[in-house]
Order: structure tokens, then C-alpha cells, then sequence
């Protein structure tokens, strides 16, 4: 089951990233008349919540998953090793990850411990900043704002907040 998508269109790539319940992620080229599965792999233990592409480098692709780790992989490279893993920075599991379109080393995560995690890339031992907001729940999407990119947008099991 697809848990998640993201969506790459850069030049000539036009490609999105689905994650699955069943620790997979892959990278699916949907630019051509045929659909083909370029990268597919188990990369996470249990469930993959979240992919996303890196908003400032399109052969970069985070994961974040049920056995509460996130990384980073280098699409040129496959999946056999991440670039950057993990498995401290969360005490749940990582259910969304999101580059900043106007701060290029900067990550934004949410988690099922209701908190949401600043990272910085060139520094991925422990988070920037930690919001605990008391946010409702699982914080299953964020999004920066389109025009203010110091907003978010949190998308939680019990709320929704700016």
C-alpha cells in the first residue's frame, strides 16, 4: 500500500517518489509514454510514512518511517547505502519531511510524538530546534507556506494548525 508521494518535475525529470507499508521506497519515471520503476527498494524496517525530494537538489530523496528513522539518499547511487541516517533524532516514528524552498540546508520533520523537528543537513546528530506545541496528535504533514516561508503548515490527527 502507498503510505505517500512526492513529486519531482525539473527539466527533463518528471518523476515521484511513493513510500509503502511495507518498508519500501521507489522512484517511479512517469515523464515517458510508458511508466517505469527506475529505483524500488526496502530501505526502512516497518513502514515508510514519508518521501520527499529535496527542494534544492532533485537526486536527493529523504525517507522518514515507523522504525523512527529518516534519511537521505543519492539517487545517483541507489538505495544500498543513505547518504545520512538517523535513528536518534525521533522517539516515534517519522511521518513527514520537508526541505525549506528558501533556507537550503534547512529540514523540517514531523513526528508521532507530536513534536516537529528543525534540522539542519550539514548537521544531522540532533535537531536545530524541537517545537513542542502540544499539536493533537501525530503531526502527519507539514508544509511550508507558498509566499512565508518561516510558516507551516501542520497537518495533525486531532488538528490543524498555522
Amino acid at each position: 500500500m502507498c503510505l505517500s508521494l512526492d513529486w519531482c518535475h525539473t527539466g527533463s525529470k518528471n518523476q515521484i517518489a511513493p513510500s509503502h507499508s511495507d518498508g519500501l521506497i521507489s522512484v517511479v519515471d512517469v515523464g515517458q509514454a510508458k511508466t517505469v520503476v527506475l529505483l524500488s527498494a526496502e530501505v526502512h524496517e516497518f513502514e515508510t510514512w514519508t518521501t520527499s525530494y529535496d527542494c534544492w537538489d532533485p537526486e536527493l530523496l529523504h525517507s522518514g518511517a515507523d522504525d523512527s528513522h529518516f534519511c537521505a539518499w543519492d539517487l545517483r547511487q541507489g538505495f544500498d547505502s543513505p547518504i545520512f541516517w538517523n535513528c536518534k533524532g525521533h522517539h516515534m516514528q517519522v511521518c513527514s519531511i520537508q526541505s525549506n524552498p528558501e533556507i537550503e540546508n534547512m529540514l523540517i520533520m514531523g513526528s508521532y510524538d507530536e513534536n516537529v523537528r528543525l534540522w539542519d543537513k550539514r548537521m544531522m546528530q540532533s535537531p536545530v530546534m524541537r517545537f513542542e506545541l502540544g499539536l493533537g496528535g501525530v503531526v502527519w504533514r507539514l508544509k511550508w507556506h507558498p509566499f512565508d516561508h518561516g510558516l507551516i503548515l501542520a497537518g495533525c490527527m486531532h488538528n490543524v494548525l498555522w
